[in-house]
């Protein structure tokens, strides 16, 4: 059984949250393909020729490469256009994954592509103009052509059967997990370091994520300013991540708050890999409150290496919480700086308690689990 992943995301330049998302599924499978279950599949990963080198750095041992003939931009035009040609007669049929929303024309193969969310459809205002009806039509074609959608949690299922009129069997759940080998508390020296990295004083609140009007930031900066002045006195607000559509708006909301007399710093798309786990590890606590999410990632990064963790509760983001983490109206300030007074005031046994529900909620989440429900799913499409 021959199995063809879409690599292009491990090999871009910005490595992107479906960059994490791939390699996550692809490192379990590569492990999973070792074992007597799965000797059956033969699983390549569809590369542009000249960024192959780059796949050499994950060590696979039982995944093989599929080159193809195209600068990885001038791919993404024609998939953009709908202009790629039916690529299994020259990569070789059988079950293709798209990890991007987007599924390419196929011969004679079957398809599983993931629809990580439907933000163009539901707050469409968060949602640049070109790019909302480009992901309309994408989500459009990979419906009609893929046997089956694969989504990042249980409440983004529901969206999408409800949104397509699909059918439970039509669509699976393969979820993000945080890396626990990467993801763990640090120890204080590394935090240390990390800090004066990055020029962050003293206890902090971090929040991780593009800058953008979606991911909520200008409601982090009103609650700090509304928060009580032993709070804004003892806190700076680091909000680290790409910059992205509309940021301008944040970074003039951003200067106005520290004209104002508040602490906040803007590590714009300067953060490594390497450096995030440290950086939540020294937070006092982190904040996510965006308006809609797939999933939210840094929900359960933040959660694994014990730090205390703000939740919006919009969208499928109290799923990925469950029990643990505060959760907040995104939409109320207030709301959130409560939650900063909350937790500040937590004692160190509330504080144990809670960052160990979260430790529990972020080992809930399991790359192996999400590669077999996709290995599973392969299996039904073939037969």
């Amino acid at each position: 059984m021959k199995f063809i992943i879409d690599g292009s995301a491990l090999v871009a330049d910005h490595f992107s949250g479906i960059g994490h998302y791939i390699q996550g599924l692809v490192e379990e499978i590569d492990q999973l393909l070792g074992t007597d279950e799965y000797r059956d599949m033969d699983v390549y990963i569809a590369v542009p020729t000249k960024r192959a080198d780059r796949l050499d750095k994950y060590h696979f041992k039982h995944i093989k490469t599929k080159r193809i003939p195209l600068p990885l931009s001038v791919m993404r035009r024609l998939v953009v256009k709908d202009w790629l040609p039916a690529m299994d007669r020259y990569l070789g049929k059988g079950v293709y994954f798209f990890p991007d929303y987007n599924t390419w024309k196929l011969a004679g193969s079957l398809a599983i592509t993931t629809i990580h969310d439907l933000s163009f459809i539901d707050v469409p205002q968060y949602v640049d103009t070109v790019n909302g009806k480009f992901m309309t039509i994408s989500l459009r074609r990979s419906v009609e052509r893929a046997s089956k959608i694969a989504t990042v949690t249980n409440s983004m299922k529901q969206d999408i059967m409800r949104h397509n009129n699909l059918r439970d069997r039509d669509v699976i759940v393969t979820e993000n997990a945080a890396d626990l080998k990467e993801f763990y508390r640090r120890s204080p020296e590394e935090i240390k370091r990390v800090k004066r990295k990055y020029g962050i004083p003293g206890e902090y609140i971090f929040s991780m994520g593009n800058i953008e009007p979606r991911k909520n930031q200008m409601a982090l900066i009103e609650a700090l300013r509304q928060a009580p002045k032993k709070i804004r006195d003892k806190y700076t607000l680091v909000l680290a991540g790409a910059g992205a559509w509309k940021q301008e708006e944040i970074e003039k909301a951003v200067k106005q708050a520290k004209h104002d007399g508040l602490k906040i710093i803007v590590l714009l798309g300067r953060v490594s890999d390497e450096d995030r786990p440290a950086l939540y590890s020294g937070a006092a606590m982190s904040a996510y409150v965006s308006f809609y999410e797939g999933f939210g990632m840094p929900i359960i990064e933040s959660m694994a290496v014990q730090t205390p963790t703000i939740v919006s509760n919009a969208s499928v983001m109290p799923e990925v919480a469950g029990k643990a983490g505060v959760l907040v109206n995104p939409e109320d300030p207030k709301s959130i700086a409560k939650a900063y007074r909350t937790i500040d005031a937590w004692t160190p046994e509330k504080r144990a308690e809670e960052v160990a529900k979260g430790m529990e909620q972020a080992r809930s989440y399991s790359w192996h689990n999400s590669a077999v429900t996709l290995l599973k799913a392969v299996r039904e499409v073939a037969e």
